[in-house]
């Protein structure tokens, strides 16, 4: 199976267009095309980008070997979407935290 039958795949499989797809790589939708017609592939940055959205195996994008998704446990999910945060939401989820926590010991 070629990178071009693998987007399809995880376009299929996700129910993403052509734009939501090079959106979720961080590229032109042209550019999603090129994989598709010149056979060229995407650059590392993008299978990271779709790999980490979507849960999509690195590996398994890049040559088709393997487990298509990533099994992760919850702690992972967590830490990746703590790492896109802003430091001012960082700021209020530990916030939050600490109340929850709090009203977690009061009962």
């Amino acid at each position: 199976m070629t990178i071009d039958h693998r987007v399809k795949e995880i376009r299929n499989k996700h129910g993403l267009t052509h734009t939501a797809f090079a959106k979720i790589a961080g590229v032109s939708r042209q550019l999603v095309y090129n994989w598709y017609n010149q056979g060229t592939s995407p650059s590392a940055d993008a299978v990271l980008r779709i790999s980490r959205t979507l849960d999509i195996s690195p590996y398994w994008f890049l040559y088709g070997k393997g487990d298509m998704y990533v099994v992760k446990g919850q702690q992972e999910k967590i830490a990746e979407l703590l790492v896109d945060l802003s430091d001012a939401d960082k700021e209020l989820l530990e916030i939050f935290l600490r109340g929850l926590r709090v009203s977690r010991a009061l009962g």
